[in-house]
């Protein structure tokens, strides 16, 4: 039996206050590094049509080119900050992304994909590599 749990309203806008706190993280880590980002799918479109998130939307989606993508991975991983934590299999052998997830540690958000994995379950973004795009650069 498929069980479905649903949020109030102000429980999803806490999310979302949350998403926009790492997403603002992940921004300062990258202007600070020169790293280049680009919102992406579901948030794109948040951003583009509604000025903000979907209203409905539980997570922030952001894209990186494959170096950019690398150079934020060895930033991250070579001085950690706190209260976030950067997910990938090579972070956590458990995590069964092909991407990586910046958490934020004392939080939790459950997806029902891998609830029962012993790995980091805090609100997250996602991070996606970006591979053969074509670049002005």
């Amino acid at each position: 039996m498929n069980k479905t749990l649903s949020i109030s309203k102000s429980e999803l806008k806490k999310i979302q206050n949350t998403l926009l706190e790492i997403l603002i993280e992940v921004d300062r880590i990258c202007r600070k590094n020169d790293i280049k980002y680009f919102l992406f799918a579901g948030t794109l479109l948040g951003a583009v049509r509604h000025k903000g998130f979907i209203p409905w939307d539980d997570d922030i989606d952001i894209a990186m080119p494959r170096e950019d993508y690398e150079k934020f991975l060895q930033i991250v991983q070579k001085e950690p900050y706190s209260n976030y934590f950067l997910q990938n299999v090579i972070t956590e052998i458990e995590a069964p992304f092909l991407f990586s997830k910046f958490r934020k540690d004392d939080t939790l958000l459950l997806e029902k994909a891998v609830m029962n994995k012993n790995i980091h379950h805090g609100i997250f973004i996602d991070i996606f590599p970006l591979d053969k795009v074509w670049s002005e650069n």
